[in-house]
C-alpha cells in the first residue's frame, strides 16, 4: 500500500538567463498564472504558496527593486516573497 504524501512542491522557473531585472521576472511570472484572487484564496486555504527568489549579487550592496505594483499583486493573491 502505497503511503499519503504529507508535502510536496510545484516549482515554475522563469527559463531565462539567470541575470536580469527581478522585477520584470516576478511579473512574467504572475502573468502566467491566475490572476483571480478566489482561485487563489481557494488554493491557499489548502496548501501553503509563495514565491522564492535566490540572488546572487557580485558586488556587496547591489541592490535590489521590487516594485510596489509588484507587491500588491502578489498582495492580492495572498502570496509571500521569500
Amino acid at each position: 500500500s502505497r503511503g499519503l504524501r504529507r508535502s510536496s512542491m510545484w516549482m515554475i522557473e522563469s527559463g531565462e538567463a539567470a541575470h536580469g531585472d527581478v522585477d520584470e521576472k516576478l511579473n512574467a511570472l504572475l502573468d502566467s498564472v491566475s490572476s483571480d484572487p478566489d482561485t487563489w484564496a481557494a488554493l491557499t486555504s489548502e496548501f501553503d504558496a509563495d514565491v522564492f527568489v535566490g540572488l546572487f549579487m557580485e558586488a556587496d550592496n547591489e541592490g535590489l527593486t521590487i516594485e510596489p505594483r509588484t507587491m500588491r499583486r502578489l498582495g492580492q493573491l495572498g502570496l509571500a516573497l521569500h
